[in-house]
């Protein structure tokens, strides 16, 4: 029966107070760092064992009895600083050292101390009993290895208070009476087991005997200061595997520490500690404008030969007057911004982004090159002040539904140019409010005015093409034909008359062709200051000349001065035989007027010709005014649209109104100009080839 003497209830009570510490760290598993607690928990297990197995020998009679207990013992006191070592290394926040190969030589010490125990070889050292206090015991006659494993021991332990007090100067508050409550811990067992060491004393080991008296102050520590789940470098922890740089300045603006990634970025090898931050980071002036509060951030651009970092620096109050400088390397978005940038700078295509209350927020610089507006001072205004009144509630609808899908969302809407004029415009829009690096709808909107107008152009040559071609040759076929069958009827002369004037419509036709395609699309740098009194006067003079059976009527007094060009010629000529050629009446009556009016703040001439006709019917008219032509509805000829086109073309329109009783009223609305720019206009009228004279000169005797 063992009695219960002292010691053998301070070793009992060393091992129950062990296996509840190791009990503890372990149910604690999901608070605890796996690198933290394992180490630990095998450290307090092993203690445990210990104090036990020592118990056990101190209370066998027997030196048979004791030899397993005391080899246990022996293994023990191998592992116990071995493990202390590595949870000591990885508590102050020098895990990322524990790799395969060190764990491989930190095991090779305690594994051969533990083999020759196990076998009882004498390296370590023999054992003899001895008396002691009422105790027999087995005590160890040093080997030629166990001073070496002394020496390991010690230096494993001084190394752990090492970090343990270092860890103590760079922590404050709670940790570190954590780190008080560790170095305890380690110093309580050490020093108990100097005298055993030295050989001088009892033979008795007081090293177990104590463990319930560092292990109590562990409990304490993991009960009250949170021992292992708020380790006191965890900061150290995240200080090294931060993706952004820190450097920790001094109250004079000296390095106290700087992480691997600033290290890496700034280029140093180590950490440059005591160096003025003025030598440890570029652009000096901007980081010591960002010290003193004066900038919020600034950009720091590192060169390392071929690589080039930028980073964003930031910097924040520390504890103890110290500062925190933040370095973020922006490179990849620096770069990512400038190609984006560079995209929409030198596209034709207009991007702009709409904020949720539907205004712009940004617009590219590629609104001023395609409208004539300047980006900056877009931003603020809402995009329907621009879309023209019959396109806004389409788009607005269009818009709703973008934001509402988040999906893109195409639209076509008409724009008013800087100039006044309307240009149509293909845009898609998707929504992202919900992204926090945009905030807002995004549109790109690409200028599709003259596809529009030679899509419109081709879609109407095309069908004027076919039905006047068709209808005239079978006509001149006809003609022909009768011709071949009796040659000397007496309506031979009749006959070729109308193959006469049916070769000429053809000719006709294919001159105002050539006109379209040459001189429609042209330039509005070439546009200049036109006397539309004076064409009007010229077209009127022309049209009494082919028309003699028509009665003409102007009132145009003075100078009337429009900007464009010669074209509107043209369209005046084509309208003036749009009324005659189209009248059920012998003797036609056409009216023309020149007027100036004030529209929207600007000057406009209106050149109005009224018939006296049946006037243009509504299907027609339809046509022309919404400018689009369907398989069921399209206009007769190609001289309304040719008017149409030309007003389009300087920034003009053409109108249709109801005469009264009778007939209809064209007005072409074309925008006023000074005659200061008429020079301009008559030069670049004499550059023009004689074709292209020829071309207009034909085109303007046209009918539609």
């Amino acid at each position: 029966m063992v009695t219960l003497t002292a010691p053998i209830a301070l070793l009992l009570l060393s091992g129950a107070v062990c296996s509840l510490v190791a009990a503890v760290v372990l149910s604690g598993a999901d608070d605890f760092s796996p690198l933290i607690r394992y180490p630990f928990a095998a450290l307090s297990a092993t203690g445990a064992v210990w104090a036990v197995s020592y118990a056990a020998l101190l209370s066998t009679p027997t030196r048979a009895g004791m030899l397993p207990w005391f080899r246990l013992v022996l293994v023990c006191a191998a592992l116990v600083s071995t493990l202390w070592f590595v949870f000591v290394l990885a508590y102050a926040g020098y895990d990322r050292l524990l790799t395969r190969e060190l764990s491989a030589a930190l095991a090779v010490e305690p594994l051969v101390v533990v083999g020759f125990t196990a076998t009882g070889h004498g390296l370590v050292g023999d054992t003899v009993v001895e008396s002691a206090v009422g105790y027999t015991t087995l005590t160890l006659v040093p080997g030629p290895l166990y001073a070496v494993h002394v020496l390991y021991s010690f230096v494993l332990n001084a190394a752990a208070l090492a970090l343990l007090a270092r860890l103590f100067v760079r922590s404050e508050g709670k940790y570190r009476k954590q780190i008080v409550v560790l170095v305890l811990a380690g110093l309580i067992p050490l020093a108990s087991a100097l005298p055993a060491v030295l050989g001088s004393g009892s033979p008795l080991d007081f090293t177990p005997m104590t463990f319930w008296l560092n292990n109590g102050l562990i409990l304490l520590a993991l009960l009250r200061y949170r021992l292992l789940d708020a380790v006191p470098d965890a900061h150290t922890h995240l200080f090294e595997r931060l993706d952004d740089g820190i450097v920790i300045l001094g109250p004079e603006s000296r390095v106290v520490e700087m992480n691997r990634t600033a290290c890496s970025a700034l280029g140093f090898e180590h950490a440059p500690v005591g160096v003025s931050v003025s030598d440890a980071l570029p652009r000096a002036p901007a980081v010591c404008a960002l010290l003193d509060g004066d900038e919020d951030h600034v950009e720091l651009v590192v060169d390392e030969g071929t690589d080039r970092r930028i980073l964003d620096t930031t910097a924040a109050d520390g504890p103890n007057g110290s500062t925190i400088v933040v370095l973020r390397d922006i490179t990849e978005r620096r770069h990512a911004e400038r190609q984006f940038r560079a995209l929409i700078e030198n596209s034709h295509d207009i991007v702009v982004v709409l904020d949720a209350a539907a205004e712009f927020e940004y617009v590219s610089p590629s609104m001023e090159t395609v409208m004539g507006y300047d980006p900056d001072e877009h931003v603020g205004e809402s995009p329907f002040d621009y879309i023209h009144p019959d396109d806004r509630e389409q788009a607005m609808s269009i818009l709703q539904s973008a934001m509402v899908s988040g999906t893109p969302e195409r639209a076509e809407y008409r724009y008013r140019h800087a100039d006044g004029s309307w240009r149509t415009f293909e845009a898609v829009g998707v929504s992202l409010l919900d992204d926090p690096a945009v905030e807002g709808i995004v549109i790109s909107a690409r200028d599709v005015t003259d596809r529009h107008q030679y899509e419109q152009r081709l879609r109407v040559l095309n069908r004027v093409l076919r039905h006047d071609l068709r209808n005239d040759m079978n006509v001149v076929l006809g003609y022909a034909d009768l011709l071949h069958e009796d040659p000397s009827t007496p309506e031979v002369r009749k006959y070729a008359q109308k193959i006469h004037d049916r070769a000429a419509s053809l000719a006709d036709l294919a001159d105002r062709t050539r006109f379209v395609d040459r001189t429609l699309n042209r330039a509005r740098e070439e546009f200049g200051a036109v006397d539309v009194a004076r064409l009007v006067d010229e077209e009127l003079a022309a049209a009494r000349r082919t028309h003699p059976d028509s009665t003409f009527s102007a009132s145009a007094p003075g100078e009337r001065w429009i900007r464009g060009d010669d074209r509107i010629r043209v369209a005046v000529g084509n309208l003036l035989e749009n009324a005659v050629e189209h009248s059920d009446r012998q003797s036609p009556t056409v009216d023309v007027s020149v007027d100036t009016v004030v529209d929207d703040g600007g000057t406009v001439v209106e050149i109005s010709v009224a018939d006296d006709g049946p006037g243009i019917p509504d299907e027609e008219r339809s046509v022309l005014e919404s400018g689009v032509e369907t398989p069921l509805e399209h206009g007769s000829g190609v001289g309304l649209w040719l008017a149409s086109w030309i007003a389009t073309e300087v920034d003009g329109e053409l109108r249709f109104a109801e005469n009264d009783p009778r007939g209809t009223v064209a007005t072409l609305c074309l925008r006023g100009a000074t005659p200061e720019s008429e020079e301009h206009e008559e030069s670049e009228g004499d550059d023009e080839n004689e074709e292209s004279e020829e071309t207009v000169g034909s085109a303007s005797q046209s009918g539609n």
